[in-house]
Order: structure tokens, then sequence, then C-alpha cells
């Protein structure tokens, strides 16, 4: 027999099949004795596999959009059949059919099932409760059927938020918490240029990444994150404080990180890099922070105004730029594409051809005798210098993260380890310092 839930009324009628067949549909209508002699149960016993709906057991039932039920039943199969699974759900009660459905494992041990239902679907008024069992063969008994709406009063638990990728110009914050809604909603607050504000929702108990960008290097800022679930319940702990300072900006004009964009929104920042290759071209390759879907890319040439299409790998879009003269300065920007009308348009950059960005150390002389080979570079990287003194060098990425360290280098460094992509190459020969860019292939 059914029992309150305390949720409310059961909008379901002879959910326990008391009545027998009374209020449901469906070619698997059996309500038969248990064995008990004082309870009755659904009996279907379905006798070759096929599609799920061609056994199905149903009830119409009126919703109401974006509300949550609560749909529980108890469901078994016999010691002979020993598993088998089926679909249950509530969805329209006519075409398209749409449908919120879940897929219980059954064994030959009576057990309740609990699912929760936000109704996401048009024209909900004609609804239904519906078990479709036609994709398995062998008997499924149903019984203690109920619908309530629920009503969610616990709020979010294990709430953490802590910070992840930091760089000169944005934060990533990593965002959890636990909530039986499946979803939780996080509202960060922070001061930049004035007060700020962003919002996430992401899967229960799963890391939600959130990436703030637009900010100022080598700027300290705090971030005032709580959490909340559609209910409106909120984690007990809020609000969470994540206090980062952001790294210094090892820009240059052959390579960098930016968050600017003079048209459209992005997500996160973007790396770039111009490269003038031995036969005179400049390779421009512009990466996306955070991966979209559908993308497609073109560089956009400052002056006279034009649109060039690029190859687009994963996040990354590239073009060799032709015809140019060793020198002279070229100013260019990409329009990223994605799917759902996105779009952003970075700022120009101006490169000179020619020009590979290596710097002089602030401290000691330069190391312009030292030559870095090959370059793009897979696998190892020499260095060949007119002074027997071994070099330490540490390898730093985009985001001035250190990501490779190798003291007393006499002629080569393994490089394996680094992801494909730019790079900046610190070299210390006694007192003397210099910096070079490297590209990874």
């Amino acid at each position: 027999m059914i029992t309150s839930i305390g949720f409310g009324q059961n909008l379901l009628t002879n959910g326990d099949f008391e009545q027998g067949a009374t209020a449901w549909d469906g070619n698997a209508i059996n309500a038969v004795d248990d064995g008990s002699g004082s309870n009755n149960r659904n009996e279907a016993n379905v006798a070759t596999a096929s599609d799920p709906w061609t056994v199905s057991l149903n009830q119409p039932v009126t919703l109401v959009a974006g509300t949550q039920y609560q749909l529980s039943y108890t469901a078994y199969t016999d010691a002979t059949t020993g598993t088998r699974s089926m679909t249950a759900g509530i969805g329209r009660n006519e075409p398209d059919w749409s449908a919120l459905t879940s897929n219980p494992a059954l064994t030959a041990t009576p057990t309740t099932f609990t699912y929760i239902y936000t109704v996401n679907y048009v024209n909900p008024a004609n609804s239904r409760v519906v078990f479709d069992m036609g994709a398995d063969a062998g008997y499924v008994f149903i019984d203690d059927v109920s619908l309530v709406a629920y009503v969610d009063t616990t709020a979010p638990t294990a709430f953490t938020a802590t910070a992840g990728t930091v760089s000169a110009f944005s934060v990533e914050l990593l965002l959890t918490a636990t909530d039986d809604s499946g979803n939780v909603t996080y509202d960060v607050a922070y001061t930049n240029s004035g007060a700020q504000t962003a919002t996430v929702t992401g899967v229960s108990a799963q890391a939600t990444s959130l990436v703030i960008s637009g900010l100022t290097p080598e700027t300290a800022y705090s971030f005032t994150v709580s959490a909340s679930d559609a209910s409106g319940n909120t984690a007990t702990n809020n609000p969470v404080l994540v206090a980062v300072t952001t790294v210094a900006d090892t820009s240059t004009a052959c390579a960098g990180t930016s968050s600017d964009v003079q048209l459209g929104t992005l997500n996160g920042t973007y790396d770039y890099a111009f490269e003038t290759l031995t036969n005179g071209d400049v390779r421009m390759t512009f990466e996306l922070a955070t991966a979209v879907t559908g993308l497609v890319a073109y560089a956009r040439r400052e002056t006279p105004s034009q649109e060039t299409s690029m190859t687009v790998t994963g996040k990354a879009a590239t073009i060799d730029l032709t015809g140019l003269t060793s020198g002279n300065d070229i100013s260019y920007g990409v329009k990223f594409e994605w799917a759902a009308g996105g779009l952003a348009v970075t700022k120009y950059f101006t490169y000179t051809v020619g020009d590979d960005c290596s710097t002089a150390g602030l401290d000691g002389s330069s190391l312009s005798s030292v030559k870095m080979h090959p370059n793009p570079a897979k696998g190892v990287v020499n260095f060949s210098s007119a002074s027997n003194v071994a070099l330490d060098v540490a390898v730093y990425d985009m985001l001035g993260k250190q990501v490779l360290r190798a003291n007393a280098v006499q002629s080569q460094l393994n490089i394996s380890s680094l992801n494909p992509g730019m790079y900046f190459v610190n070299m210390t020969q006694g007192s003397n310092v210099s910096t070079k860019k490297l590209l990874v292939n």
C-alpha cells in the first residue's frame, strides 16, 4: 500500500493497483494479487524483447511547466529473469511524446526507485506517467506508484571555491557543491573598476570552472562566491572568499595573452603569437582559453581592411601571412565565430616582420651569443654558445607559469613533456641572462 511521503498529494489515482486497472492505460495493464492475498501489483511478462514502448503502462496526469515532481515506485522482476531494465518517467501524452525518463536496473528484490524531474517540455497539461518495458524480455512487477509536486528545502552542501589557473588578465575559479536537485548555481561578486558580478550553473558534485577576465596584471583581487540551488536554498558556509593576485604580463609583440575584444564577448582569455618563418611569411596563431562548439576564425587586417579565413584546430586558429617585407609593421586581429551566434573580435596587434622578440635580462649582459635551435622545435631543443659555461634554463608558458626547469645544460634540453604552443625560455649563464621565444610543435 502507498504511504505518505510528505511532499503533497499524490497526483495519481490507484497507484497501488488495489482498484485493479482503474485510471491506468496501456497494453501492460494486469493488476493481480502478489500472492499475499492482501496486496495487488501490476504484473507484465515480456515474451520477446523489442522496442521499449511495445509493452507499456501509463496514466494521464496534468503537470505544470517548470515545476519539479518526484516520481516514486516499487519495481522488480522474478528469480528466473534475474535482472532486467525498463524505461520510466513522465512525459507528454501526445506527439511528439517528449519525456523525462530513467532506466532503473531491476532485480528479484522489490526495490523502491525515486526520481525528481523538472518539467521542461511544451504543453505539459496533457502529460502522463509512463513505464515502457518492451526492450527486455521477462517479468516486471510494479507497485506503489506516486507522483507529487516536489518542494526542495535541502541546501547545497560541501561547497568549496578555490583559484585555478591565474594569468595576468584572468582568474579561473573552481567551484564545487553537492545538491539533491542535480545542479548548483554560483554567484560571484568582485571589484574591477567598480562592482562586478558573474554567475554560472554547474552539475552537483562536479567541479565547475568560471573564468573571470578583463583583470589587471599584478593586482590583488577578492572574489566573494555564494552557492544556491534552483529553489533558492543557500549553502550554510556562504559566502566563500577567494583571494588571488594576478601575475605579471609577459606578453610581447611576438606572443602573449589578452582578454581585450573590440566586439562581442569571450569567456576567458586568448593567446596570440606572430612568428616570421624562414621564407619571410608570418605565421599568426590565436588560441582561445575556453573551448567552444563550431569555431571558425578570420584574420582581420586593420589597414587596408581585409578578412581572411584561418585554419582552425580545436581552440586554435592559424594563418601564414604572405607577401610581407622584413622590418615593416603589420596590424592584425582575429574574428571568432561559433555556434548559437557566438562572436568575439580581438583587438589589433602590431608586429614587426622579422622580429623574434628576444630580450636581454635586467641583470647582467645579454646572452646574444647563445643560439637556440631548431625553432619551432619538437622533442628537444639545442643550445650553442661560444662559452663552455653551462646554462641554467627555465621555460614559462604564456601565463607566466614555470613549466620546465633544468640546470647545467650543456647543449640540449628535452622538451617532450611540453604541449604544443608558445613558450618563453629564460637562459642564465653566469651573471648573464636572456629570454627567447620558443614555439613547440
